[in-house]
């Protein structure tokens, strides 16, 4: 997985500053190297509870689609090795 967040101003007396940001897939192995996963989100809000951790709020896209099949890079490979 690839992705990108930005973070916005933060405003006074809000519980975070305002986020966007995208998340893609660059391959792997098996059904991993030919499903291609797209996330595109604006984060509105954040919440946390002490027994289900964080919550986000927001809009956002998701798109999956089929393609020739993709091998993990040099380095997503030895990562994938060391578990």
């Amino acid at each position: 997985m690839t992705g990108t967040l930005a973070f916005g101003a933060f405003a006074p007396g809000s519980s975070f500053p305002p986020a966007n940001g995208t998340l893609a897939s660059i391959g792997g192995t098996g059904l991993a190297s030919w499903l291609r996963l797209t996330l595109k989100a604006q984060v509105s809000d954040v919440t946390e509870t002490l027994d289900t951790g964080y919550h986000l709020t927001g809009a956002g896209s998701a798109t999956i689609t089929a393609g020739k099949a993709k091998p993990l890079d040099a380095d997503c490979l030895a990562l994938s090795r060391l578990g």
